[in-house]
């Protein structure tokens, strides 16, 4: 198995589920050590955006979930009125303060 977003991360298995079980933890050690490095571990691409490459045409397409990203806390500043605005609508998303800031910021990301 290959991972179009991680070049040169790559694995076997004699089964496609011992490949697959494979491909879990060898990418899981190639996102820790591009962590590791400072280096930024990419956004997935879609099965579409990969399919559409005419070297994966051939292939088998197999979803393997990657290590959860490690959470850090942070204290940041901003002024009170717009932290109240946050929190409002944080709550009436059922959300909380962190998951509507990581939200707004991933959206930002994206845009960019």
């Amino acid at each position: 198995m290959s991972f179009p977003d991680f070049p040169g991360c790559v694995t076997a298995g004699t089964t496609l589920e011992e490949a697959r079980a494979m491909a879990v933890e060898a990418l899981a050690l190639h996102i820790e050590g591009m962590r590791l490095d400072g280096e930024d571990v990419p956004a997935p691409s879609t099965l579409d955006a990969i399919m559409a490459v005419r070297e994966n045409r051939d292939g088998v397409a197999v979803l393997v979930d990657g290590p959860p990203a490690k959470s850090l806390r942070v204290n940041i500043t901003m002024p009170e009125d717009v932290l109240r605005q946050i929190d409002r609508r944080a709550e009436a998303q059922g959300t909380t303060r962190s998951g509507f800031l990581l939200r707004a910021a991933q959206r930002e990301l994206e845009s960019t």
